[in-house]
């Protein structure tokens, strides 16, 4: 976990304690968990768990990445799951078009 740049040790009296959660919803397949912070979506398919962290800044958004990381890499350490976290591609703009689209 030291090479990973943004990671930052536990202080000790839980002074960086993971994100606090707010709600919880759950399927077989699909989740959401909601913290004061922002929120990760989960979508699970036979082979692939894929999580969406979303917040306010990107402060927030660090904070609730590392924390969902942390407690993920945790759980599966005895089959030494990584979580990497993706930014999405950004969203082109639709042919004559600008960035924020039609206008009236």
């Amino acid at each position: 976990m030291g090479r990973r740049p943004h990671y930052r040790p536990r202080a000790h009296g839980g002074g960086d304690a993971p994100p606090k959660v707010e709600h919880t919803e759950w399927s077989d397949t699909h989740g959401v968990i909601r913290f004061a912070r922002g929120k990760c979506t989960m979508q699970a398919t036979q082979n692939t768990l894929t999580l969406r962290a979303e917040a306010a800044d990107e402060d927030n958004l660090r904070i609730v990445q590392d924390g969902i990381a942390r407690r993920l890499e945790t759980m599966g350490r005895r089959d030494q799951l990584t979580v990497t976290w993706q930014r999405p591609e950004a969203a082109q703009p639709e042919p004559g078009h600008g960035a924020a689209g039609p206008r009236t």
